[in-house]
């Protein structure tokens, strides 16, 4: 079994989980993300990411989890704490207390302090008081972001990857979780001192009641969120004991789920719990890799006793029964039987998921595929899209002053390289966005010049994270800036340091420019230690909306208000366009050429019907104002006269 252990051990560290180096570099990755979202971007509601991803997993099913905690409500549960708060600061008018005596254990209700101060939409009277209500609280938020669907306490995208859970703050750890900071533990685990700063963050209440005595959910009820203590928990973690809630996690997805209507009834969550109430019983020193299938067996026991008993005590409030639901008795059966069995064949249970096959197969360890990736780019690559996340009920401060922000920080901190990279990585995705909200100018004047030159660093940056993207930036600016001389040498540039089989580069006077060369051709000192940064290189669509003062050969319909690129096929067209400005028939020529030959080369590949169409019919347009003048004045014509309508 110890052999059998550290083979899947490694395999795991390899192909589904990573190893603690990788684990790790997630948890800073999104560690960066919130503190440039706190402290840069100046939220309305602060953020904190939970779930897998924070904890260090990057499972397939896993999705993205978010607590935005509003900044509107102060919540206490002492009278004392809510009396000396009120008398320190005037300034804090929405006070909530917390009363668990009439609520399920695991929940609580919030009674109104002052009513004057309070929004009355969600206010509920009974005769004990007046009473903040989640399903008030909760419907409101549904009815405002009406693309989001409800999901529990969770606003879900319409995709399901992402789940934002609005919440309060309590900054009191509450009293009915009060003997789990004292309880003795066996194991050790977690240590005093991690109790200790569990505490001292308090928890989260999240708008979901408890459906213990009826199929619908308490109305006024809220749910006690522990997602920052189990943040910090899972973070004390060996990575055995990580790896075994993986297994747990992928046994859950691809075999239990899989059949109808088991996924109604376990979550990870319960997983999670069974890892945490085990690791406060089980000795540290068993988690290791020689027994990660004795773990993993130790865990399915427990977690088949629970649904037998129909009992899964919450880890901080046992006396939470966390499967709250009534259930059809046959349901229930099917579900302990299927249970039973995985429980009966033991570690073997793994082999059943789809992620575990290749251990059929693989003989020795070293016929395992890897990624021939390093740690930290398998662990921030998948994350990047993240930053490009924008939550709906937050209300967000200027980008130009957080990207300042953010950058002055870096500069001004000491802080470890890998940070410091990750910070840069966050820093030009904001200088990415910067660098397209330019792009949305109404017009092309002296004060778009001056912002132009101003936001030169951030195309930088730009270009040196999202390589062919940022380049694009670039170039489509200083094109609308008439700089069609220096717009070629950077798409020259663009072309040679994106991947050689993405573009057919044809022969040029002129040799590749340096990064260097280009600094100097628009003015600016070079950022040589961006060049770590290329880890976002991404083939992205450049989408410009609502833009009345187009070049018209950059808007071959008139009538629209924007336009598609994909973004090597707009180098390829830029490269069209500053020699048409430049009348090179020669540099014409050679462009239709490499466009139609890239063209041809993209109809082999699926990047989507609807945008190759679109392709095909620029390129028409470049041949047509290429050849006909008749029609390149008609269409300057048409566009001049579309921008006229948008004036009145």
């Amino acid at each position: 079994m110890t052999d059998i252990s550290r083979y899947i051990y490694q395999y795991m560290c390899n192909e589904i989980v990573g190893s603690q180096r990788v684990v790790r570099y997630r948890r800073r990755f999104l560690e960066v993300f919130e503190f440039v979202h706190n402290n840069c971007l100046s939220p309305s509601k602060y953020l904190v990411v939970s779930g897998s991803k924070a904890e260090g997993l990057d499972l397939a099913e896993s999705d993205l989890d978010i607590m935005l905690i509003s900044n509107r409500y102060s919540v206490y549960e002492s009278k004392s704490k809510m009396s000396s708060v009120l008398l320190s600061d005037i300034q804090i008018r929405q006070i909530l207390q917390i009363d668990t005596d009439n609520a399920q254990p695991g929940f609580v209700l919030l009674r109104v302090h002052n009513e004057l101060f309070c929004d009355q939409t969600f206010f509920e009277r009974n005769g004990d008081g007046t009473y903040f209500s989640s399903k008030r609280y909760l419907s409101n938020l549904g009815s405002k972001y009406t693309r989001n669907k409800i999901n529990g306490p969770c606003l879900s995208n319409l995709d399901g990857k992402l789940d934002v859970a609005h919440s309060l703050k309590c900054s009191e750890w509450p009293s009915v979780a009060k003997d789990w900071a004292t309880r003795k533990r066996s194991s050790g685990w977690p240590s005093v001192f991690l109790v200790s700063d569990i505490v001292t963050h308090g928890v989260l209440l999240v708008p979901i009641g408890s459906k213990s005595r009826s199929d619908h959910v308490h109305p006024l009820e809220w749910r006690i969120s522990f997602s920052v203590s189990e943040k910090l928990l899972i973070n004390s973690w060996t990575h055995t004991q990580l790896l075994c809630y993986a297994m747990l996690k992928v046994l859950l997805n691809e075999v239990i789920k899989n059949k109808n209507g088991h996924d109604c009834f376990l979550c990870s969550y319960f997983l999670k719990t069974t890892l945490f109430w085990l690791s406060d019983e089980v000795d540290m020193r068993k988690w290791t890799a020689n027994r990660l299938l004795d773990c993993f067996v130790m865990c399915l026991c427990r977690l088949t006793y629970w649904i037998t008993q129909k009992y899964i005590p919450n880890y901080f409030i046992p006396e939470h029964n966390m499967i709250d639901r009534l259930h059809d008795q046959q349901s229930w059966d099917e579900l302990l039987a299927l249970m039973s069995f995985l429980h009966g064949i033991g570690w073997q249970s793994i082999l059943l998921c789809e992620s575990f096959q290749v251990l059929k197969i693989c003989q020795h360890l070293n016929d395992l595929p890897l990624k021939g990736l390093g740690d930290f780019e398998k662990a921030v690559v998948p994350l990047i899209n993240i930053l490009n996340l924008n939550l709906q009920d937050v209300t967000y401060g200027s980008r130009n002053k957080a990207f300042s922000k953010c950058g002055s920080f870096i500069i001004k901190k000491k802080i470890p390289k890998k940070y410091r990279i990750m910070f840069l990585i966050v820093l030009s995705s904001m200088s990415l966005k910067r660098s397209e909200s330019l792009l949305r100018q109404k017009q092309w004047n002296k004060l778009y010049y001056s912002k132009h030159k101003e936001e030169i660093s951030c195309y930088l940056i730009s270009a040196h994270s999202c390589v062919a993207t940022g380049w694009a930036l670039i170039a489509l600016n200083l094109y609308l800036c008439g700089q069609y001389q220096i717009v070629l040498k950077i798409l020259k540039f663009a072309m040679s340091v994106c991947s050689s089989d993405q573009f057919i580069i044809s022969p040029e006077d002129f040799h590749i420019p340096s990064f260097q060369d280009l600094c100097r051709y628009m003015s600016t000192s070079t950022f040589s230690y961006l060049k770590k940064i290329k880890y976002q290189t991404r083939y992205k669509c450049i989408i410009i909306d609502t833009l009345e003062s187009i070049d018209y050969l950059l808007q071959p319909n008139p009538q629209s208000d924007g336009f598609t690129f994909e973004t090597p096929f707009s180098l390829y067209y830029l490269r069209f366009a500053c020699y048409h400005r430049l009348k090179n028939v020669d540099g014409i020529q050679q462009c239709l050429n490499d466009l139609k030959m890239f063209l041809e080369k993209e109809a082999t590949d699926s990047i989507g019907i609807t945008l190759n169409k679109l392709h095909h019919s620029i390129l028409s347009f470049a041949y047509q104002i290429t050849f006909d003048e008749n029609m390149e004045h008609y269409l300057i014509f048409l566009h001049s006269k579309h921008k006229r309508s948008h004036l009145y």
